[in-house]
């Protein structure tokens, strides 16, 4: 049995539980195993999720993000490996998959399945078997009542999260119905709601606080209802603050003499100016609107701003910088597109970055025998900037190889970054390298916050264990050795074999390894109004906008 409580983390929790405020997660701590769980970079649902539920990693899995290379949003046809439920299925095991991201349109297994849905009108289809629906339809918070309890959360009213424990106790009770009913062989039932709670609620820590409280009353009814069963808890990631200051790389390359430029410094001046001006003065002209609503509209008028530019260096003469597709045997996952740099000298650049989480070395620019030299020397200086607080504005940076693996290695920034949890990672224009946000987003963030929660307990898990180095690709060989399966060998995770008591039999039995699972990815897409639906969802919980700012 798999449960899911979205973005849990211990830095959050740890307090409460040393101050006797949350005795069942303190309970299940003393009688069962407990550690961080390591999640992806970047450190959001998608990816996560994918690796979580196929044991690989986003370099294996195709998914770094919500938002695909080509612009369209990620749904469960984009994930490119076997998730677990699929190998249990192949093995005549029953699987219950429930309000689980990211597996939107549910695809055949054998059991049954809810997608994490918020739109059923433009999204019909969540459930499978199709004749589930019925059965399946009190899972649905439509994205319209989300809406309205994530504004209420906001304003620091517990009426807010009185209703997200209501959607969430509701929840439980139809997959532990299901469960009965059907009989599983594995139940998954992923509780998004401690998600929704800490983005709007982060400011109000006694609302946090109260939900987790709320929550422990599922957690006590699990643990009573199905002492026999072992039970494995994992969030998808961890959880930061808001974000409220601008780091805008490509700048602070351009200093640094990683990106040259040409031309001279008037022109290109003018237009960063221009990007700066237009935040600011936005900034004032939207005073008092919503900050979604205000960073919507900015992105836009920003983009037409470029539109224009590009006319402009057209009319003198020169070709307007433009992202191009690279062409390669595997699909695109990532661009390897150059970003707008006003006037930047591709030809004698070193560097560049075109998202928030890494930098690209100009393979054209650097010969093989500088590049690690080079790689390392960027690290370096990135590790030590400080903002004017004195504070730092990266966490980490490590040589891509170090974090990722896998056939979309190729696309990967060659430098993956970790920023600091106050700073949104800027690659468009601007005078400025570090600045304060113009407007700050209202939700919480958790895109760089990577230590997640993992908990397990039951008749075959060790007593007050602490595991040290467990990654969210573990899970899914965990779940397949604990029900006796062998391990596909190019699943990324590892089974954590050390939370399994002395002489059980999980602890005993050696881990066993298959041939790879075969797959071959459907060239099926959503509609365009489901996408939209998807896209709106993630607009209003800040994930849309951080993927393209």
């Amino acid at each position: 049995m798999l449960i899911g409580i979205d973005g849990s983390t211990f830095d959050l929790l740890s307090p409460w539980i040393e101050a006797g405020k949350l005795p069942v997660f303190e309970r299940i701590l003393e009688t069962g195993s407990h550690g961080v769980l390591t999640s992806t970079i970047p450190a959001q649902t998608c990816p996560a999720l994918p690796s979580l539920y196929t044991g690989k990693n986003p370099g294996n899995t195709g998914l770094f993000g919500f938002v695909k290379a080509g612009g369209g949003i990620s749904s469960s046809f984009d994930v490119e490996a076997k998730p677990v439920w699929q190998l249990l299925s192949e093995k005549g095991l029953k699987s219950g998959i429930f309000n689980l991201r990211t597996t939107y349109p549910a695809r055949p297994l054998e059991g049954m399945m809810f997608a994490s849905i918020q739109n059923p009108k433009v999204q019909p289809h969540y459930a499978y078997p199709k004749e589930a629906k019925v059965r399946l339809e009190e899972f649905i918070t439509t994205w319209a009542e989300a809406r309205k309890i994530h504004s209420i959360c906001l304003q620091g009213k517990r009426e807010g999260v009185e209703r997200l424990l209501e959607v969430t106790r509701g929840r439980y009770q139809l997959a532990k119905r299901l469960l009965q009913e059907e009989n599983f062989d594995f139940l998954l039932l992923w509780i998004e709601n401690t998600d929704a709670v800490q983005h709007t609620c982060w400011r109000y820590p006694e609302l946090m606080l109260s939900f987790f409280q709320g929550l422990e009353e599922v957690l006590s009814d699990l643990l009573e209802s199905y002492p026999n069963e072992n039970i494995l808890i994992c969030s998808d990631h961890g959880f930061g603050g808001y974000r409220t200051k601008d780091f805008y790389i490509n700048n602070w390359l351009k200093k640094k003499g990683f990106i040259k430029t040409e031309g001279g410094r008037l022109f290109p001046g003018l237009i960063s100016w221009g990007y700066t001006v237009a935040d600011k003065l936005f900034n004032r002209v939207f005073r008092g609107v919503p900050a979604i609503v205000a960073r919507a509209v900015i992105r836009w008028l920003l983009h037409q701003f470029r539109r224009l530019l590009g006319l402009a260096l057209y009319l003198k003469g020169r070709k307007p910088q433009r992202a191009e597709a690279e062409r390669e045997a595997v699909r695109q996952v990532l661009f390897r597109r150059r970003p707008f740099v006003p006037g930047a000298d591709w030809k004698g650049s070193v560097a560049y970055a075109n998202n928030s989480w890494g930098v690209y070395v100009n393979r054209e620019v650097v010969p093989p025998a500088e590049y690690l030299q080079t790689v390392e020397r960027i690290i370096q200086e990135l590790k030590s900037l400080r903002d004017w607080e004195g504070k730092p504005v990266i966490k980490d940076a490590w040589e891509k190889g170090e974090i990722y693996s896998g056939k979309y290695l190729d696309q990967i920034p060659d430098i993956v970054i970790l920023g600091s949890d106050e700073y949104f990672i800027r690659t468009r224009p601007s005078t400025n390298i570090l600045s304060k946000t113009v407007t700050p987003l209202q939700v919480a963030s958790h895109r760089t916050a990577r230590e997640g929660l993992f908990m397990a307990v039951g008749p075959d898990i060790k007593e007050a264990y602490k595991i040290e180095s467990a990654n969210i690709e573990d899970i899914t060989p965990t779940v397949l050795h604990l029900l006796g399966l062998e391990i596909p060998e190019d699943i990324d995770g590892k089974v954590l074999k050390e939370i399994f008591r002395e002489g059980s039999d999980p602890a005993v039995r050696e881990v066993k390894f298959s041939k790879p699972a075969e797959y071959e990815l459907e060239e099926a897409r959503i509609s365009k109004e489901e996408e939209a639906a998807m896209k709106g969802m993630l607009k209003g919980l800040g994930y849309f906008d951080e993927e393209t700012g």
